[in-house]
């Protein structure tokens, strides 16, 4: 009879297990899964890849780990108790062990030999940590030596550079844009004067300037009378790629033309603006479009006579204006010796409808 765990609510994959059985769920080596049920020699649970899918799987197929558990019952959360480096380590060696075999099929030789060290070096230091052996000094000097290890491994596959402060990741919903890009310079800076003679013998760096743009709009006015609420949305545009790469800014505006709350708080007809955040290089190379969608919002009349108009509100295309940006960030382009640079344009967009 299965029966909900008590103390065992979290483990790690320690065997390979195919799930050729009816309601098996198949783990591979590492795999961390969260325990419901137990009964007998079996557990029941779910992998914390795939939340969706539950199943069973063999006790002595999984290690316990200590963890927390918070609102228990069916809506229960499980977080490890493990120190977040450990488990960082963990989910960087899943990571990179897929784009590791994935060298090797492609033949880049190079490439796949000079990984298989630091993977096998974050492995012994994942060892270490887990030992509970070491002194608070020696821990953090291994964290400092982990963190190199992964950032320059991640700049060598082509992953993004994780932002840290003291050798932790930092959590980007709780800082602001410049604070997070000062801290992805620091960690570049960082990153990039990593020794790894260890693993590569005596091969150099050469340190490169890394030059990220960004582009602020603001709508100083808006000439269209729509007569009704409205939407304005912006956004970048690939021509190439013929998708959206930036995220939708939106600024609300009343009937008048004026933004939404305006007579409680007049400094938002100042705030009709938007922020386009790290644009690199790559950039200058691609047909890059500012994509302006103005959305109508209000009662959808009717023409018909004797017929109540509908006091619903209805959103409408009501047209669309595009504006090229290569020209601008070819004029934003300067010598390798500049670091920093601004510069204002203003721009009248014409509304295609």
């Amino acid at each position: 009879m299965w029966t909900p765990t008590k103390r065992v609510k979290y483990g790690v994959a320690i065997y390979n297990y195919d799930g050729n059985t009816k309601f098996g769920l198949p783990l591979e080596v590492g795999e961390t899964v969260h325990i419901l049920e137990e009964c007998g020699d079996w557990y029941r649970g779910y992998s914390t890849r795939c939340k969706a899918l539950k199943g069973i799987f063999p006790r002595n197929f999984v290690c316990p780990i200590d963890s927390t558990v918070t609102h228990e019952g069916p809506y229960e959360i499980v977080s490890s108790n493990e120190d977040p480096t450990v488990q960082e380590v963990a989910a960087v060696l899943r990571e990179w062990l897929v784009m590791w075999k994935q060298l090797y099929v492609q033949q880049k030789h190079e490439l796949f030999r000079i990984i298989r060290q630091p993977m096998l070096d974050l492995v012994e230091f994942r060892r270490q940590l887990i030992c509970g052996t070491l002194t608070q000094d020696q821990i953090r000097d291994l964290k400092t030596k982990i963190t190199s290890k992964i950032d320059w491994g991640n700049k060598k596959l082509g992953l993004d550079l994780v932002p840290r402060i003291n050798n932790e990741s930092v959590d980007s919903e709780m800082i602001s844009v410049t604070e997070l890009y000062n801290i992805h310079q620091a960690s570049y800076r960082q990153s990039s004067h990593v020794s790894m003679r260890r693993s590569l013998g005596s091969t150099m760096f050469t340190k490169k300037l890394v030059t990220m743009h960004h582009i602020y709009v603001k709508m100083l006015s808006f000439g269209c009378h729509i007569g009704e609420d409205s939407e304005i949305f912006f956004s970048l545009y690939d021509a190439k790629q013929c998708k959206f790469f930036s995220e939708r800014f939106m600024v609300r505006l009343t009937k008048n033309g004026l933004p939404h709350g305006v007579e409680k708080n007049a400094e938002k007809i100042n705030n009709m603006s938007a922020l386009f955040t790290d644009l690199g290089k790559d950039d200058f190379r691609r047909d890059v479009y500012l994509v302006v969608h103005i959305i109508r919002v209000g009662r959808m009349r009717l023409e018909e006579s004797g017929k109540k108009k509908s006091s619903e509100q209805y959103r409408r295309p009501y047209g669309c204006s595009v504006t090229s940006l290569a020209e601008l960030l070819s004029s934003l382009s300067t010598s390798s010796s500049q670091d920093h640079f601004s510069e204002e344009r203003e721009e009248l967009m014409k509304v295609y409808r």
